[in-house]
């Protein structure tokens, strides 16, 4: 299921984005010019303009977001704090510009079957972090999220049901197979693949904008060396750069 993007979010990301956080976290961010009237192309226009400047009034207060003039021409980037933000804020995201360090984070969990609540909090926490199911109740995933894990899992005094391993890679086999199996990551490979076709056959910007931001949130933004060549996405995050330049 997608995750429900604000306008806060969709602005970090499109900052994100354009700002080269795929290939590389810089310190102070990328730059976007022309100011509001390209960070509202980040925006669809079924948001009011107020609702608008009020968050980046809000971005800006909080030190997520500044406003500097280059050139003569007013630019927005994110800050250090706005990185850190979006860091937390999709992790996964961030987390694809590392290099795999070849380890498995293992989750496996036994909660009785009266206490579904307790099952589904995990679930989707387990989600959240982009852990894949590997077979009923083991989940797998190849960032370093066993600390977020161990403090969910005492927060909520889960520790009792769940219990978090650390594995090589070599006992899983094939990568690939595997990352198919579990992610299913050809069919995010077509998504994007599609999404690019629709592109090219409407021309509609915010339409494009709108459905890359969404499908982004549902990609489980795996280690780079799990993608298939070509990697659609990656055409799709150059499209959507590149549209940045004209957005209004």
């Amino acid at each position: 299921m997608a995750r429900f993007l604000r306008i806060r979010d969709k602005l970090l990301l499109g900052l994100a984005i354009t700002g080269d956080i795929f290939e590389e976290i810089r310190t102070g961010g990328g730059f976007v010019g022309s100011a509001y009237r390209q960070m509202y192309g980040f925006v669809p226009s079924k948001y009011k303009k107020s609702n608008f400047y009020a968050t980046v009034g809000r971005m800006l207060k909080s030190d997520l977001l500044e406003k500097v003039i280059v050139g003569g021409e007013p630019k927005f980037r994110l800050t250090p704090s706005g990185l850190k933000h979006f860091a937390r804020e999709f992790p996964l995201i961030y987390l694809q510009t590392k290099k795999w360090d070849r380890k498995w984070r293992i989750v496996i969990y036994d909660i009785p079957e009266g206490e579904r609540y307790i099952r589904d909090r995990l679930r989707g926490k387990l989600k959240e972090l982009g852990f894949g199911m590997i077979q009923k109740s083991v989940w797998i995933s190849a960032y370093p999220f066993e600390d977020d894990m161990k403090d969910f899992l005492e927060s909520k005094n889960l520790e009792k049901y769940a219990y978090i391993f650390l594995s090589d890679s070599t006992f899983f086999g094939d990568v690939i197979s595997l990352v198919e199996r579990v992610w299913a990551i050809e069919e995010f490979n077509q998504s994007y693949a599609e999404l690019l076709l629709e592109y090219k056959k409407v021309l509609d910007k915010e339409k494009f904008v709108e459905k890359y931001m969404q499908l982004i949130t549902q990609d489980p933004y795996l280690p780079k060396e799990f993608l298939h060549d070509p990697w659609y996405g990656d055409e799709a995050r150059r499209l959507f750069k590149k549209m940045s330049k004209t957005l209004s």
